[in-house]
């Protein structure tokens, strides 16, 4: 099994999904916020799931 990064697109998006099923909209902004912030590369498909966290 390969090594993730923090801030890869793969943790990322599992700590969207994490967040979001414990219902903690404060973590999910904080993380959105650090997302944009820190100019963080992420794919076309990982951008999808972003904005729908977003909106």
């Amino acid at each position: 099994m390969g090594k993730f990064s923090p801030d890869s697109e793969d943790v990322i998006l599992l700590k969207l999904e994490y967040l979001g099923l414990l219902d903690r909209g404060n973590e999910i902004k904080m993380l959105l916020d650090k997302i944009e912030n820190e100019h963080i590369y992420l794919s076309a498909k990982a951008k999808e799931a972003i904005a729908f966290w977003r909106d």
